[in-house]
């Protein structure tokens, strides 16, 4: 199984994750594992870094391959509606599962802006160079939605809204879908 945890900056997709993937005993590739590394030669948004990602997420999804049938691997993002080469992203999560002959499950974590905004500033964002800027978050917000095909997977898709629950109750949440899916 494939579960694509897909929301804003801040609202808790990577600590959800964590929790997520210590209960389902899932593999978890975090969106910034790969963008980390390829800052270190290609700056976010120049030619080279819709190029390098997906050569590195595609060299990631190869080695994931490997891993039995049954396990259950987690990603993180923040995919836009507005943006093609997100929408081109996305797909190739949906794209990976079935190589692996799996269920691909989007998840959509959403937040009230507010509360986007106080979980901006915590501080365990930085150790990742994560956006850490309220009025940054308000103009993304404002130009851009979450990608989450409505009609695509309407069996699996989920959504979340993370604003009045701690992470470990969103996690648990999932946890409970995915049980649903398994049965």
């Amino acid at each position: 199984m494939i579960v694509h945890l897909n929301g804003m900056p801040g609202v808790g997709k990577l600590t959800i994750a964590r929790i997520f993937k210590d209960i389902m005993d899932a593999k978890l590739i975090d969106n910034h594992s790969i963008i980390d590394l390829i800052c270190c030669f290609a700056d976010h948004g120049s030619p080279h870094y819709i190029d390098a990602f997906l050569a590195l997420n595609a060299a990631v999804m190869d080695q994931l391959m490997a891993l039995p049938d049954d396990q259950i691997i987690v990603f993180t993002n923040a995919l836009a509606s507005e943006l093609p080469e997100d929408i081109e992203r996305f797909n190739l999560y949906r794209d990976f599962a079935k190589r692996r002959g799996v269920l691909f499950v989007p998840v959509h974590i959403d937040c009230d802006l507010d509360e986007n905004k106080k979980r901006l500033l915590d501080e365990s964002r930085k150790e990742k160079g994560k956006l850490k800027d309220p009025a940054v978050l308000e103009n993304i917000v404002k130009n851009y939605s979450i990608y989450h095909p409505k009609d695509d997977f309407p069996n699996t898709q989920y959504r979340v809204d993370a604003t009045h629950q701690t992470a470990a109750e969103s996690a648990q949440q999932i946890a409970a879908h995915i049980q649903r899916l398994k049965r």
